[in-house]
């Protein structure tokens, strides 16, 4: 009676601890690397620019038998006057340019250079996965004898409840 309750109990220990498997976890890392692209592009443009032109000093003179007149303008002075030379009147006329600049406008093509960085940046990323382990060699050998040991066990019960029956 004894020894069948400690087959009892060895047959559901080997029966509980013959049918798990372990799982485990791998993690994996996982890097991208920099990488940098130029791009160079050049391209021809039009820029309007203001151009400075010197306009030089200038002295015009005329005589005439007429009365006096002053004229000006943005660029020049004009000045005239009578005279008298040995009882004969003359107009004495000078025309002065005034010293400055102008400036003008102009278009000048202009090669422009442009310089594009495309930076790709690291990422770094942990990627976990659950897989189930293999088994142990001694691991398998209790499944193996899990099975046999419900088979032994199944056969026990039918014979008993055969023997049961009158």
């Amino acid at each position: 009676m004894i020894m069948r309750k400690v087959l009892a109990i060895l047959v559901s220990l080997v029966m509980l601890l013959g049918c798990k498997t372990i799982k485990s976890s791998v993690n994996e890392k996982t890097d991208t690397s920099d990488s940098v692209r130029i791009e160079y592009k050049e391209r021809i443009v039009k820029v309007p620019v203001y151009v400075e032109v010197e306009v030089p000093v200038e002295k015009v003179s005329t005589q005439t038998k007429d009365s006096t007149s002053h004229l000006e303008t943005s660029f020049a002075i004009s000045d005239a006057s009578l005279i008298w030379i040995d009882g004969v009147a003359f107009l004495r006329h000078s025309l002065e340019n005034k010293a400055q600049k102008i400036q003008k406008k102009d278009s000048v093509p202009v090669t422009e250079k442009e310089k594009i960085f495309w930076k790709t940046r690291r990422v770094t990323y942990n990627k976990t996965e659950i897989r189930e382990k293999q088994l142990a060699w001694w691991q398998k050998g209790l499944m193996w004898t899990g099975g046999i040991s419900i088979l032994v066990l199944l056969f026990i019960t039918l014979t008993w409840l055969v023997k049961k029956k009158p």
